[in-house]
């Protein structure tokens, strides 16, 4: 079992296992690859918005700028201080 932080091998072992499943299975019934709903060319061409490199870094910038803005106010809360346990 995976603690915070650790990544649990046998956990991504299995998604795996289940992804390359899911496709084969996929692959070999055409009838149920027109139905899923992960190949709609709509659902597919949002997701290609939602995460392209212009949108995911406007994004980004939006963050970054606030925390910019935040600066003083952060800098206050994170500053470490020799008086400080550690």
């Amino acid at each position: 079992m995976a603690t915070c932080g650790t990544p649990d091998l046998e956990h991504a072992a299995e998604l795996m296992q289940q992804v390359a499943a899911r496709r084969l299975a996929l692959a070999a019934d055409p009838e149920a690859a027109v139905a899923d709903a992960s190949r709609d060319p709509a659902v597919l061409a949002a997701y290609r918005q939602r995460f392209s490199f212009a949108a995911v870094g406007a994004r980004y910038r939006v963050r970054l700028e606030e925390l910019w803005a935040q600066r003083q106010e952060l800098a206050g809360r994170l500053k470490w201080r020799a008086d400080t346990p550690v």
